[in-house]
């Protein structure tokens, strides 16, 4: 909604802008139809009346819901907890430490020490020589032989299918269609790149206002093979030369020389390390241990039990009974009435003004040019008129409004 508001509005601007129209000195090929008297290029301002969106702000009355607080009373049952209390009496037993006095009798160890003669064994060392034979291994190179597998390569011929396109290019005359008068927009020249404020391709006009017979390849038109007529294209394909590849597939046997590996066996020789044992006599110097007999005095402490005696004090709980006088206290529910007060909300229907923006269609008048077709002629079928609009020159342009405007009146 809101683009097709910008839309008309540019359209509007645009007319406002618009260029004038050329005069009759500067049609060119327009001088046939102001010989025979259809009154020169001339341009009239027509009035029109549009509409145009405009923001109004009305204020309208609505109804809306309000709530009003009232305070209300009322009555109801609930039930109290009432506390009694009684008396009661309680008989317990309790622990009173007391203190007495006992004879305990003990047993202590005592530690008496003498003399003790002992008899203790030593090993009294003595070193000598003996002959030892003792055996080592003495290393020596032996030669061996072995087997091992290596990798030998050979020759095979092998066969195999191989698929091939064996096709050559042709030139070869086709027939195309013909490209549309605006697909050359922009793309011929660079003076073709004309687009308007919509985005439609304007074609271009240079090569029709200097000859308005025929069809230019700078005009974005027509092609120079689509006709004679100015912005006549009748023929809808043309003959072209284009270049097409003629596949020939071919299979075919190609035999091939291909190299393989193998394991083969080979002998070969390597040198090992063997260690042989030999027997070997050497002296050495041994010490023996001779067994002898001693004797010595030491002190032994023994350790010799005692029967004492001794006083000690000890506590023992002895019971006590004892009264004691304590309140209970228990609960009862009495039903009782209260009064209480409370708010509540209460719904009420009111009428409000509010303010709203509203968009509204104002006619408008503006004041247009329109032009007459070089003074209005409409008999000129070769002149610059509305009804040589998109055949006389094939190059006529149209408007925001839709309407033509001839290419040489440009």
């Amino acid at each position: 909604m809101v683009r097709t508001f910008v839309l008309r509005l540019t359209a509007i601007a645009c007319l406002a802008m618009a260029p004038q129209f050329a005069t009759a000195s500067d049609c060119g090929d327009c001088q046939p139809c102001a010989s025979q008297g259809c009154g020169g290029c001339e341009v009239q301002y027509v009035e029109k009346t549009i509409c145009v969106p405009t923001w109004v702000t009305e204020t309208r009355t609505v109804k809306a819901v309000e709530y009003t607080r009232e305070e209300r009373t009322r009555t109801r049952t609930v039930q109290v907890r009432v506390p009694v209390t009684e008396e009661r009496t309680r008989t317990y037993t309790v622990m009173v430490p007391e203190t007495r006095t006992r004879e305990v009798t003990y047993t202590v160890c005592v530690p008496v020490t003498r003399e003790v003669e002992q008899t203790y064994t030593v090993c009294v060392p003595v070193k000598k020589d003996v002959e030892q034979t003792y055996t080592v291994m003495v290393p020596r190179t032996v030669e061996r032989t072995g087997t091992r597998m290596v990798c030998e390569p050979y020759t095979e011929t092998v066969v195999r299918t191989v698929t091939r396109d064996n096709g050559h290019w042709e030139e070869q005359m086709v027939e195309v269609a013909c490209a549309p008068a605006h697909s050359h927009c922009g793309s011929a020249s660079s003076s073709c790149r004309h687009r308007g404020i919509l985005r439609r391709c304007r074609p271009c006009y240079s090569a029709c206002v200097s000859s308005c017979g025929g069809c230019g390849s700078s005009c974005g038109g027509c092609d120079s093979g689509c006709g004679s007529g100015c912005g006549d294209c009748a023929p809808a394909t043309r003959t072209v030369c284009k270049r097409v590849w003629v596949p020939n597939v071919v299979t075919e046997e190609v035999e091939s020389t291909v190299t393989r590996h193998r394991q083969v066996p080979q002998e070969y020789t390597y040198n090992v390390t063997v260690c042989e044992p030999e027997q070997r006599t050497r002296t050495v110097s041994v010490t023996e241990y001779n067994r002898e007999q001693r004797t010595r005095t030491v002190n032994v402490t023994t350790c010799e039990r005692q029967t004492r005696t001794r006083t000690q004090e000890y506590t023992v709980c002895v019971p006590q009974e004892r009264t004691q006088t304590y309140n209970v206290t228990t609960y009862h529910c009495e039903p009782k009435e209260i009064t209480e007060t409370y708010t509540v909300c209460v719904p009420h229907e009111v009428e409000r003004e509010v303010q709203v923006r509203v968009c509204q269609m104002v006619e408008q008048t503006v004041t247009v040019p329109v032009s007459n077709g070089c003074g209005g002629c409409g008999s000129c079928g070769s002149g610059c008129g509305d009804s040589a609009c998109g055949s006389s020159c094939g190059t006529a342009r149209r408007s925001l409004l839709r309407r033509c405007l001839p290419a040489c009146c440009r």
